[in-house]
């Protein structure tokens, strides 16, 4: 079956999604195939079909240079698929998530594509696996270890805006910083107006992933009720602006320290993609030619 890409966004996704789930959907539909295509050709071979129709697929569409990391990922390479996730482009991330977690690629492996695509992509994963029981579904899957010096009660928070209170809870990106809640509630509001931050006390055994990377202290929850609202717009306001400021304090002080330290300490940065890829990116993403040259540290 040969298929033209073009350079939309949503036809790349669908096309790549829909060529590893047509072989099934003579099937059923989220978690995989229906029972008639099990008595047909048995669960075992089933699932050794879709791997390689997965590894073939996404060999032929994603970038060269990321290719020889698709079959040892969906063997069970961790390594592999940090690397995979971390190449990929965000046109192609979410559904590659997607196309692991469909052909049930070992539960580590597949969590380090989930973990880079909610931290980095979420919008697009989410909006893509279209249901919250399917995301539910893929959390669970990847099984994420939680710390064990988490409580084993605490409250979280989470800020939104333009929705009702019953539709924020519903939400699934929770933090523990209020702050950062207030932030989020603000975010936008001049587009979408009714800024909100609700709290609610949760149970560590109900929390799917957690994650502080964007410092952000992010929780990852479903099924949130009863939920309240915690403060006013103005208290909002003024958390949020001390936020900023505290984070601002935060990076002068590690540029201060980073500039203190002898180059042999500092961290060495990793290989390089060619030029190449980031013109792809430019042109993909539609960035301005400056923002890529100081992506790439190229000054006039």
């Amino acid at each position: 079956m040969e298929i033209t890409l073009n350079n939309s966004f949503n036809s790349q996704e669908m096309f790549l999604y829909e060529s590893l789930s047509q072989f099934a959907l003579q099937g059923n539909s989220e978690n995989g195939p229906s029972s008639d295509v099990f008595k047909r050709i048995g669960k075992k071979n089933y699932a050794a079909r879709y791997m390689k129709l997965t590894q073939q697929t996404l060999s032929d569409h994603i970038e060269e240079r990321l290719v020889e990391y698709v079959a040892p990922a969906l063997a069970g390479d961790i390594n592999a698929a940090k690397y995979l996730s971390s190449g990929l482009s965000n046109e192609y991330r979410s559904v590659v998530t997607m196309a692991f977690w469909k052909a049930k690629a070992p539960a580590p492996a597949f969590a380090q594509l989930l973990e880079h695509v909610w931290v980095h992509d979420h919008r697009h994963l989410a909006a893509f696996a279209k249901s919250h029981r399917q995301l539910l579904s893929m959390f669970q899957y990847a099984e994420f270890q939680i710390p064990d010096s988490m409580p084993d009660t605490f409250r979280v928070w989470r800020g939104t805006c333009g929705v009702s209170n019953k539709l924020a809870s519903k939400g699934i990106s929770w933090t523990t910083d209020r702050d950062i809640a207030c932030s989020f509630a603000l975010r936008f509001v001049e587009l979408y107006g009714r800024p909100l931050v609700l709290t609610k006390i949760v149970s560590k055994d109900s929390v799917m992933f957690c994650d502080n990377g964007s410092y952000e202290s992010e929780i990852v929850l479903f099924d949130v009720t009863q939920a309240t609202v915690d403060g006013t717009p103005s208290d909002w306001s003024e958390r949020r602006d001390a936020k900023i400021a505290q984070r601002k304090a935060e990076k002068e002080e590690e540029m201060i320290r980073w500039k203190s330290e002898p180059p042999t300490s500092r961290p060495k940065p990793g290989p390089m993609p060619p030029i190449e890829y980031f013109i792809e990116k430019m042109r993909r993403d539609e960035i301005a030619y400056w923002e890529i040259r100081n992506i790439l540290g190229i000054h006039p």
